[in-house]
């Protein structure tokens, strides 16, 4: 049975989109035509944002793979669970959250932040063993 695990939003993710809120909003209260094709560059970045924060998924599938959906906007990626070579659980800005680093194949890494960080590790190492 496939395993899916949602991302974690995290207080940077939503800084991040605030930030560029406000500076859409700060071109758009301009009263000029060019300030207003400017304010479209960080409205499109902050839906972005948004859609990825709010869309990202990771499946443990059934046939071995770890399959990162990052939403629509970008590439899906699909790991071969044997190929993991290294987990290792991470925090971040000033220990306020943490996140998996996932190694695999030849020196590729991808950061991986699941709501229930324990639980991703438990599941990936128990689907390793069975693989």
């Amino acid at each position: 049975m496939n395993r899916v695990f949602h991302k974690r939003i995290t207080p940077t993710a939503v800084l991040y989109a605030v930030l560029l809120a406000a500076l859409s909003l700060f071109f758009f209260w301009q009263a000029t035509a060019v300030s207003a094709l400017v304010g479209l560059i960080p409205t499109a970045l902050t839906v972005i944002q948004v859609e990825q924060s709010l869309h990202t998924t990771y499946t443990l599938t059934d046939d071995g793979r770890l399959q990162v959906y990052r939403g629509r906007f970008f590439r899906n990626l699909s790991v071969h669970i044997n190929e993991i070579i290294r987990l290792q659980k991470q925090k971040a800005l000033f220990g306020i959250f943490s996140f998996v680093l996932v190694e695999y194949g030849a020196r590729h890494l991808l950061v991986v932040i699941p709501d229930n960080i324990q639980g991703f590790i438990d599941e990936l190492q128990k689907r390793r063993l069975h693989v």
